[in-house]
């Protein structure tokens, strides 16, 4: 049995694999406030898990950009110490853009874009993808922290401050988070980001307008790697790409700011809560903190 976790600022989604590689058992959880909490949290459920279907032989961990943002800097540390002195079966956490590159059969030769959009959200790139050592040709691009290319107050708005100090920072307009902030400021009213993009397709009209605006973020935040990694293909994954004309529409936008034929194909990976939680089982490797071999 191979337990898979996924975890965001709110929820731990988790998955039991058994050996036929067929999903058996799923839960989800609310998070807790700090790593170390949910560390506790992680190995209570693997202790569970065992005592009801039997030994685990490892613990696959995908960690969303944005858990636990604001607290200590070294969250991820903790979380990673504790597990490794608490919880007997073999435990490796995973990247959200890294998993969903492993989830391509095949990927093109060239340089290849993944973009995460949900709980935050993060871009790496790679020019050859080793299943058995995935980060070792893997860059990240520091994406999130970077200030939003073509900032104009009047038409994306004001942010509160980010964590890093900041008050333009991608993630504070294109994460989860961002885009119900937006809505709200220019609403006055609370919605979801999931019904903001399904609010598209039922002509809600302050839906339509903040998707519009976000998909034109979206576009001028990746220019800039386009233009500079010329990949051949960008792969999108997350909760906030479950429009299906998502690629179509980006792809348009992105040829305001990049030349046409520069632009590479878009393929947005769909899912459900627990995409990326099956999808660190499947990441688990014997070694695979490797340091990167890609050069910028």
């Amino acid at each position: 049995m191979k337990l898979g976790l996924s975890v965001d600022s709110e929820w731990i989604w988790g998955v039991l694999i058994d050996n036929d590689g067929q999903p058996r058992y799923r839960n989800q959880l609310k998070t807790p406030l700090s790593a170390q909490q949910t560390a506790e949290v992680i190995t209570s459920v693997a202790l569970s898990m065992q005592r009801m279907f039997g030994p685990l032989t490892l613990v696959g961990i995908n960690l969303m950009p944005d858990c636990w943002q604001g607290a200590l800097s070294n969250a991820k540390e903790v979380l990673t110490d504790w597990l490794t002195t608490h919880l007997s079966v073999p435990c490796q956490l995973f990247n959200p853009a890294v998993i969903a590159l492993a989830q391509i059969p095949n990927l093109p030769q060239g340089n290849v874009l993944s973009a995460v959009l949900d709980d935050g959200c993060e871009l790496y790139v790679t020019d050859q993808l080793c299943r058995r050592e995935p980060y070792r040709h893997v860059l990240d691009l520091g994406w999130a922290h970077k200030p939003l290319k073509g900032y104009q107050s009047l038409i994306d708005g004001l942010t509160p401050l980010c964590n890093c100090g900041s008050d333009e920072c991608i993630r504070q307009y294109l994460s989860r988070k961002g885009i119900e902030r937006q809505y709200h400021q220019l609403s006055l009213q609370h919605r979801t980001a999931r019904d903001i993009v399904f609010g598209v397709d039922d002509n809600h009209a302050w839906s339509t307008r903040i998707y519009r605006i976000w998909v034109d973020q979206l576009a001028r935040s990746l220019s800039d790697a386009v233009f500079r990694f010329q990949p051949k293909l960008l792969v999108l994954s997350g909760s906030l790409i479950l429009h299906p004309d998502l690629a179509l529409t980006l792809k348009s936008t992105l040829s305001r700011y990049c030349q046409f034929d520069a632009l590479p194909e878009i393929l947005c990976l769909h899912n459900d809560e627990y995409r990326f939680a099956e999808g660190a089982v499947s990441m688990y490797t014997v070694n695979c903190a490797q340091p990167s071999t890609f050069t910028a």
